[in-house]
């Protein structure tokens, strides 16, 4: 069985890293494991192991044919017979179908808020599911809404999970008091709402002043991301520092205590893995698959609450014990259910395939 995993690009995100980890995971499991990247490279481009293989289409819009001809020759040079299509990759991979009929295409559904595509979108989608043989979701409600609304009734759920092989790499340093810091793994997108975050940790700072906030992700909007930049000017929050995207994510989470999210939606981040691996305790907002993975070993929140994400925060702030006990626990429930290898078996039964 030969695999390829499709992806827009390999900037650090949710459903990039995902895409990456699967197709490493895959390496030894399938025949061969190829990852294709369709638009942009990214930082994520060193994780990809030397027993994948790699191909950067560098397209340069929707219809690039020029794209789609070096698509058509490398699947069908390398004989591909699955592709496994990322987020919004499945309009490639639709026409790749249409053009390949025997092959096996999976979409993957990392969207946190599918329910409000544009028209144009969701059009676009429902016409193209037409074409995939099964899609997965990272949550349950974006498996109903999947089988609700989309052509394609082969549905399943497939929980994300986290590379707990990663090595800490040449991570940067932290800045702030060590044993004092909160960490926010979020590209800067509105829907992550990391203005909610800063206002509830206005009032954290002016409890616990001595605290920090450290803000990891990739500009990804730019007039979002100068919002955020003004408010923390406007309200001399000179104990917030932002980062950019990183790589090594475990090295950066290890020196933080507590990692927040504040999204106003989600499938299942994750981030919330990664702040498992790394032992921190975790704030976040209830919202998509974040409650079923939390649940009693963190703390969950209202989405867009400053006030109950604030008193979230605090709270971990002053109970050490407790703290700590919740995250060594979120540490060895991600270590024994959120890996590759605790869903493999499932996504190659998706593939239908055997082990190799």
């Amino acid at each position: 069985m030969r695999v390829v995993q499709i992806i827009d690009s390999l900037h650090p995100g949710g459903s990039e890293r995902i895409a990456v980890s699967m197709a490493n995971g895959l390496a030894g499991k399938v025949e061969v494991s190829h990852i294709c990247v369709t638009r942009e490279e990214g930082i994520l481009k060193e994780t990809i192991c030397k027993k994948v293989q790699y191909l950067y289409l560098n397209k340069k819009s929707t219809l690039d044919f020029r794209a789609f001809k070096k698509l058509c020759w490398y699947v069908e040079t390398n004989k591909i017979n699955v592709v496994h299509a990322h987020s919004t990759s499945y309009f490639l991979a639709t026409l790749l179908k249409i053009r390949f009929p025997k092959l096996r295409l999976i979409w993957h559904n990392h969207f946190g808020n599918s329910r409000d595509l544009t028209s144009f979108r969701f059009k676009l989608l429902k016409a193209c599911s037409r074409f995939f043989d099964a899609s997965i979701a990272v949550n349950h409600d974006l498996m109903e809404w999947a089988l609700q609304y989309l052509k394609c009734t082969e549905v399943y759920y497939l929980e994300n999970f986290v590379d707990v092989n990663q090595t800490l790499g040449n991570a940067i340093q932290l800045k702030g008091i060590k044993g004092k810091r909160i960490v926010c793994l979020a590209n800067f997108r509105p829907e992550k709402d990391h203005l909610s975050l800063l206002r509830a940790f206005l009032v954290v700072s002016a409890k616990h002043p001595d605290w920090s906030l450290h803000l990891i992700g990739k500009a990804t909007n730019s007039s979002y991301t100068k919002e955020i930049k003004e408010f923390i000017c406007e309200n001399f929050l000179h104990n917030v520092y932002l980062y950019g995207a990183q790589l090594h994510i475990l090295g950066c989470l290890q020196q933080a205590d507590i990692g927040v999210l504040s999204s106003k939606f989600e499938g299942l981040p994750v981030s919330l893995l990664e702040y498992g691996l790394a032992k921190l305790a975790v704030v976040c907002t209830d919202v998509g698959q974040c409650r079923a993975f939390v649940n009693n070993l963190g703390i969950l929140v209202p989405p867009q609450s400053s006030y109950e994400l604030a008193e979230g925060l605090i709270y971990f702030i002053e109970n050490l014990k407790e703290r700590r006990e919740l995250s060594e626990k979120y540490y060895e429930k991600i270590k024994k259910e959120n890996t590759f290898e605790s869903v493999s078996n499932k996504l190659l039964s998706i593939y239908h395939v055997n082990r190799i």
